[in-house]
């Protein structure tokens, strides 16, 4: 007899005779046997949560441990993408008061400074550049939480050149969506700003001359004319082609036409003043 129903029976003093007796032999049984089922059932169902957990806790386990394999790399492949990059990138963190509470050694490479020296000094590194008034701005509204575009920077190398550097800066946020510091990262684009502002300038002028070229010409032409009719105003246009240009071209070479059209430049350039276009369309022209 299941010895949780032989309990139960005790309890009501029930006599193991009438137990016997064949009314409640069959009842008996059913329920005895009803007991075991219900020990095999919860056993198994025990051993099956028991073995679920184990499982459930061992995936935890594979998966907790692929993700700190994952994260360590992670980590090591940006270090090392930051290693190699201390010459061109230097990283940062303010907090919303704008105090910098981490600085990355490759401001050394970069600038000259030593990290306890820009810390403290670098408002003063910056240039008068016009550029620079815009960063306390854009600074300001990142600590506000609102992501800014990457803008560029001026500021002086240790060595005394000056350098322009992209900044990008990326609000923080804590579970209550509240900003709590500012990560940062500088990168020096020197090379590129000057590459750009020597494609500006020959977008604009003639190589040969370094007179504004026809397409700049046509742009200022263009504008002018609105002007004038905004304000019912006139402007003058002065053409000048020069004679028997292709002779010269054609007997002497091209190289003297190419120092005429120079020399005419430089003898006519001190005339225009500040206000006015001085153009070479093309040609001798």
């Amino acid at each position: 007899m299941h010895k949780l129903l032989k309990r139960q029976l005790g309890k009501i003093n029930f006599e193991s005779e009438v137990a016997e007796t064949k009314s409640f032999e069959k009842f008996i049984s059913m329920v005895d046997d009803a007991y075991c089922d219900a020990d095999e059932s919860r056993e198994f169902l025990e051993h099956l949560l028991v073995t679920s957990s184990n499982e459930r806790q061992e995936l935890y386990e594979e998966l907790e441990e692929k993700s700190k394999l994952q994260l360590e790399q992670s980590e090591a492949k940006y270090m090392r993408l930051v290693e190699n990059l201390t010459d061109h990138y230097f990283f940062y963190t303010h907090d919303i008061e704008g105090i910098f509470t981490y600085l990355s050694d490759s401001v050394e490479s970069m600038l000259g400074y030593s990290k306890e020296e820009f810390l403290v000094h670098y408002l003063e590194y910056l240039t008068d550049d016009p550029m620079n008034s815009l960063v306390e701005q854009n600074t300001v509204l990142a600590m506000q939480g609102i992501q800014q575009k990457p803008y560029q920077l001026n500021i002086y190398h240790k060595d005394g050149s000056t350098r322009y550097l992209e900044v990008t800066e990326i609000p923080i946020f804590d579970d209550n969506e509240n900003v709590v510091h500012i990560d940062g990262i500088a990168r020096d684009v020197t090379e590129q700003y000057y590459t750009q502002k020597e494609l500006s300038y020959l977008a604009k002028h003639d190589m040969l001359t370094s007179l504004s070229n026809r397409a700049y010409l046509e742009e200022q032409l263009e504008s002018m004319i609105h002007n004038a009719k905004r304000v019912k105003g006139t402007f003058a246009v002065l053409f000048l082609d020069l004679d028997h240009f292709k002779h010269i071209n054609d007997t002497l070479g091209h190289d003297i036409g190419d120092k005429l059209l120079k020399e005419v430049a430089t003898r006519i350039k001190p005339n225009i003043r500040t206000e006015d276009i001085f153009a070479r369309i093309g040609g001798d022209e």
